[in-house]
Formats: C-alpha cells, structure tokens, sequence
C-alpha cells in the first residue's frame, strides 16, 4: 500500500493532474460546457492502463485509457490534441496486434475512423454513444461559447418537472462572447423546450433553427433566428463521459 509522499503515488498524482489540464484543453473547448471534476476522472482509470504521449519539449500532448480483457485491447478514452497525436495513439494501440485480436472504442459519430484501418490489420469495433442531461441551466448557459461577438437578448423557457430549478423562464443576455442569465418567469418566451431538447442544444448536437424546422423546440415568432443560431449552433462533439 502506498504510504503519503511515496514517490510512486506522487508521480501519478502528476501525471493525473497533467491529464486532466489537457481534457480541459481539449473536450471542454470542444463540447462547450462539458466540465469533469478529479473524481469522475479517477473513476474513469481506476484498474485501466494509461499511455501518455509527451512532445519533444515536453509537453502532454495526448493520451489513452485502456484495459486489455481477453483478445480484446479496449479503449475506455483518448485525447488528443490533434490529428498527428491521435495517429500515434492508434499506432501504438495497433502494436498489441500480436497481443489481441480486436480494439473495441465507444465514441461519437464523427470519430476519425480511418485512423483504425491504418494502424490495425486485425478485427476492431465501434460503437456510437453519447448521452448527456443539463443539470443545472443557469449554469450551462453562463459556459456557453457563443459563436460570434454579438450582443443581444434572447428569453428562454425550459420544462424541468424532475428539477424545479431548471424550471422556469431565463433572460440570456450575451455581450461579445460572454453570458449572462437571469430568472424570471413574467417574460414571455422566444424559445420554449423541454430540458432533453435542451440539453441538446447547449451540447450543440443541432443548431436552434434545426431543432426549430424538426419540431423539437417552439419558436416565437418574429424571434431573431440568427441571434439564437448564434448561441445555440452545431458542433462536433466528443463526449466521453456517459451514464
């Protein structure tokens, strides 16, 4: 058992930190409002193996977690700070070819999948996952990156029966790329959904016009489309923490 200060437990406590800092670099950038704390973290390579991909000059610059069950290499989360670094990560998962038969990977629908192929000459699978649920509006909304410097209002009605504190009428006001809310549930509504369509749009799984043209969200009319566009607009996604 490790005891505190073993030089052991501190270097992976380094390395965690280092870890976390790069997926705030990257997934929240590129999620939006997808934020970790050290304890889901923790879970997420609790018993699995890490392999840490370091620059020239030393910098973390991507990394995989994964556990080798059976013939099977599997990949529970890659980072990865660009197309270069991720080819080195499926590279090095492509070496265990001798050691597995398969890669398994869970992740989104918009994964470079051609980086398996070129690195893999055994059998691999994906599966296409992604789950997500705002918990707190007030909050997410605040994270949002708007696309551009616009300033601008927009009232937002959500329905939350499972979380009354979601429930209610939001004044967003954002000023050059920065968000602010309040409540008030007197306003009269631009956008009304439910917290599940919700949660789509501040992931950026659809932009609002989107959602509006697919029947998902209510529209009043005479709103500015581009305003809300704006802050709610289609992104790539790479979730890697699910439910």
């Amino acid at each position: 058992m490790s005891q505190a200060g073993d030089p052991v437990t501190e270097k992976a406590k380094l390395f965690a930190i280092r870890m976390i800092r790069l997926y705030q670099q990257t997934q929240v950038s590129y999620n939006g409002p997808v934020l970790r704390d050290s304890n889901v973290f923790e879970k997420k390579v609790q018993g699995r193996h890490c392999y840490l991909f370091y620059s020239t000059a030393g910098e973390l610059k991507g990394y995989i977690v994964f556990n080798i069950q059976g013939e099977a290499f599997k990949i529970q989360e890659m980072i990865a700070v660009d197309q270069g670094v991720k080819k080195e990560m499926m590279s090095f998962a492509g070496k265990h070819s001798a050691q597995v038969k398969q890669i398994q990977f869970n992740t989104y629908n918009k994964q470079d999948l051609f980086l398996f192929g070129e690195h893999y000459s055994n059998r691999y699978s994906l599966k296409t996952s992604m789950q997500a649920r705002v918990v707190d509006v007030t909050e997410i909304l605040k994270l949002m990156k708007p696309a551009t410097n616009q300033k601008y209002k927009i009232i937002i009605k959500v329905n939350d029966i499972l979380a009354p504190w979601n429930h209610h009428t939001f004044l967003v006001t954002v000023d050059n790329q920065l968000v602010s809310v309040a409540i008030d549930d007197t306003l009269e509504p631009a956008l009304c959904c439910d917290i599940d369509r919700f949660s789509q749009l501040a992931m950026g799984a659809m932009s609002a016009q989107a959602a509006a043209e697919a029947g998902f969200v209510e529209i009043k009319p005479g709103t500015d489309i581009n305003a809300l566009n704006n802050l709610f607009y289609e992104r790539s996604l790479a979730l890697y923490d699910y439910f």
